[in-house]
């Protein structure tokens, strides 16, 4: 599955499932929030979000592509 985030603030995510993530900024910049720390994310970065992650935050003004494989019945 893929989602597109137009982002002008901020917007909590949690995990649709216990898999991994992939997050490509396409437009703008970032912060990807979690607990323990921050990172950066800019225009053509690319980022692997880790299941054991848990749930995160994004906060910038970007446009984000999150891929993922749903686990069945969650679409």
């Amino acid at each position: 599955a893929v989602i597109r985030y137009k982002l002008n603030g901020k917007t909590d995510i949690m995990p649709y499932s216990k898999r991994f993530e992939m997050l490509i900024c396409t437009k703008g910049s970032a912060k990807l929030i979690y607990e323990g720390g921050v990172m950066n994310i800019n225009a053509g970065d690319s980022v692997f979000v880790p299941a054991a992650l848990g749930g995160y935050s994004l906060e910038g003004d970007c446009d984000i592509l999150r891929s993922f494989v749903p686990s069945e019945g969650e679409f």
